[in-house]
């Protein structure tokens, strides 16, 4: 004669309590709080240096001091990066408002391509891409950075990186369950 096992169901409770201790993050918050921090900072500096720019473009245009062909292309890069960073860090909020993964998305491919130009900018590489992801990851003037500001710039935008990447985790996981 066998003996039938009763199977009991894991309470939702304990479910919903183990997923947030897992995504339990930077500075003992929730990932969350921490998607939240990356998303507003980013946003707000974004947005500074498209006012920057813009401001730049203004008083080059009516003053008497006109930008060479390095200047220009180099602000062009750095509008265009704080642009999309605006957007994409936008993105993150919507993303943390709405509970859905997929705003992280944008996040997590373009910072790999921001971190790769930080690398080429320690490795001494020199382009106009490069020179603006230096100046729009405050990380020096365009001229010549320090590797201690590149290094420290960079270590930080991984560790965003790996906060948003944990949130979106968090997120398509929430998804997966609820769709179950």
């Amino acid at each position: 004669m066998q003996k039938s096992h009763k199977y009991q169901p894991i309470p939702t409770e304990d479910v919903e309590q183990a997923i947030k201790n897992e995504y339990t993050g930077c500075c003992i918050c929730h990932i969350r709080k921490g998607a939240k921090i990356v998303g507003i900072l980013g946003f707000i500096l974004d947005f500074i240096f498209v006012i920057i720019v813009l401001a730049n473009a203004i008083s080059h245009s009516v003053g008497k001091d006109p930008l060479n062909a390095r200047d220009g292309v180099t602000m062009c890069g750095v509008a265009v990066l704080s642009i999309c960073g605006v957007i994409v860090h936008g993105l993150i909020l919507y993303g943390l408002k709405t509970e859905q993964p997929w705003p992280f998305i944008p996040y997590l491919i373009i910072k790999p391509i921001e971190i790769l130009g930080l690398l080429g900018a320690i490795l001494g590489l020199s382009t106009e891409v490069i020179t603006s992801i230096t100046i729009i990851s405050w990380a020096g003037d365009g001229q010549v950075p320090e590797i201690t500001s590149l290094l420290m710039v960079l270590a930080v935008k991984i560790w965003f990186w790996s906060i948003i990447f944990k949130t979106y985790s968090y997120f398509k996981r929430n998804q997966s369950i609820n769709l179950s």
